[in-house]
């Protein structure tokens, strides 16, 4: 069953429970990008990311 998240607040998870959430199916394409963003912001995980993430769903 999928855990929805109303109004995540990315910028006060760790980078770790952020990079959970992008690796999980529990969140919507919004909050991917939002997820997305603030990783790229931090850098720490940009190379798992990418391969995680394609390209076109960071972007707006």
């Amino acid at each position: 069953m999928k855990q929805q998240y109303q109004n995540l607040d990315v910028k006060n998870l760790c980078s770790r429970k952020l990079w959970e959430l992008a690796a999980s199916s529990s969140v919507d394409s919004q909050e991917l990008r939002a997820i997305a963003g603030e990783l790229q912001l931090r850098r720490h995980y940009l190379n798992e990311l990418e391969r995680l993430i394609p390209v076109a769903a960071t972007q707006h």
